[in-house]
């Protein structure tokens, strides 16, 4: 993951309807109360976490997410016994609230993890309603705006031997 490096900090590009053009600067006159945390590679995945699970400088949220995902899966499938594991991906475009319906029902209500791949967009994936037999879902923007026509991958594990 690299951060994004203007060559002109602030600068914009402004097009008029009259097809005219003018660059201007913008700079935050807020004042802000709390300033909060910056959006950046030193807040979201700094080199040595990215190192730990295994990424170059190249990788992303979403690939640490993906790693961390699998390997919590590899971990469950090592202590358990396979017969009892029931594993199920999947994708689905999302639209406001989309209901999924999974392929085969499940035995008992799994543990769905959900993630938006490769996106520059930060976003937060929501699951919720689970069942045997699906979940709901949403993706949401960093300020809370619903999104639609994104695609989100999912993982669903439901362990039939109940000791993990």
């Amino acid at each position: 993951m690299k951060d994004r490096t203007p060559r002109y900090p602030g600068r914009i590009k402004l097009t008029h309807e009259d097809g005219t053009v003018e660059y201007v600067t913008i700079e935050r006159a807020d004042d802000p109360v709390e300033p909060g945390t910056p959006l950046n590679k030193a807040t979201l995945l700094t080199e040595e976490t990215g190192g730990m699970l295994g990424l170059d400088d190249t990788g992303t949220v979403n690939d640490a997410l993906q790693r961390i995902i699998m390997s919590a899966v590899s971990e469950t499938v090592a202590r358990t016994e396979m017969d009892d594991l029931e594993i199920q991906f999947g994708q689905c475009v999302i639209s406001s609230t989309t209901s999924v319906t999974f392929e085969h029902a499940f035995t008992g209500i799994p543990l769905v993890f959900a993630f938006v791949p490769h996106s520059s967009t930060v976003y937060l994936a929501l699951v919720s309603n689970v069942t045997a037999t699906g979940f709901s879902a949403a993706i949401r923007t960093a300020s809370g705006s619903s999104v639609s026509g994104q695609t989100l991958n999912y993982l669903a594990i439901y362990n039939g031997g109940g000791s993990t």
